[in-house]
């Protein structure tokens, strides 16, 4: 596999979730691409969960999420997020912030979110998953890491400004073309580690991102998580099954 060269920037991104700028930054503040080979882009996100996928269950003061997850593509993240998930440690987390009406970050109520590792573990970035609506990540405090926080990208258009940016930094022509279609936040491709993909309750999603906020954009009104759950996903029709973190996907 070709590499991917995230800029030293990508720290300022992170650090901003915290403090009263912007999360949402410039493609250019974010990461820049170099020799990407198109073949090993595949779209799985856009692929509906299979018998026998694990997928998360998210439910909130505002309604269900559900959503496939991604073990092979983010071992740690995955199994971070199981076990946050088995032994309750979510039902402490909110919707703590809303990011320019893009994305919700879930954190505890004073923003911090410790992993299952007991520190920040290493961000695992794959060709296959990329920031559209319904995007799944971690994130921390530090560069090219993640912990317990999460965040939830949902159905956001791309500035023209953007999609520029992301052509300068040299994205590959198929994911900008699968961004013009669907859209979504590029800006944080290669700088929070993608985990899973939303496939029922992105309306959810797009209802928390549209929450009122104050002018940093801390809802006004309290969001709860509720409960957080990963199951074993059996079809439309029947059931999902819970599962532990070591059981196999």
């Amino acid at each position: 596999m070709k590499k991917y060269v995230a800029l030293f920037l990508a720290v300022f991104l992170l650090l901003a979730v915290f403090t009263g700028c912007a999360f949402m930054g410039n493609v250019s503040g974010v990461a820049r691409f170099e020799a990407i080979d198109e073949n090993e882009i595949e779209f799985i996100q856009m692929q509906p969960p299979q018998p026998g996928d694990k997928i998360g269950v998210i439910e909130t003061s505002m309604g269900t999420i559900k959503f496939r997850l991604f073990p092979v593509q983010s071992p740690l993240a995955v199994e971070n997020f199981t076990k946050m998930a088995e032994t309750g440690k979510y039902t402490d987390y909110v919707a703590y912030k809303i990011t320019t009406k893009r994305a919700f970050i879930a954190a505890k109520n004073d923003g911090s979110g410790m992993s299952v590792y007991g520190e920040p573990f290493a961000n695992q970035y794959s060709p296959k998953l990329w920031n559209f609506p319904g995007a799944v990540g971690s994130i921390s405090d530090q560069p090219e890491k993640g912990d317990s926080r999460f965040y939830i990208v949902g159905n956001c258009e791309i500035s023209d400004q953007i999609f520029a940016e992301m052509k300068q930094n040299n994205f590959p022509q198929k994911v900008i073309s699968q961004y013009e279609q669907v859209g979504g936040c590029p800006e944080l491709d290669w700088a929070c580690n993608i985990f899973g993909q939303v496939f029922e309750g992105l309306e959810i999603v797009d209802a928390i991102n549209g929450a009122e906020t104050d002018e940093q954009g801390f809802p006004k009104e309290e969001i709860k998580i509720l409960s957080v759950r990963v199951e074993i996903y059996e079809s439309e029709e029947s059931s999902s099954e819970p599962v532990s973190a070591g059981d196999e996907a």
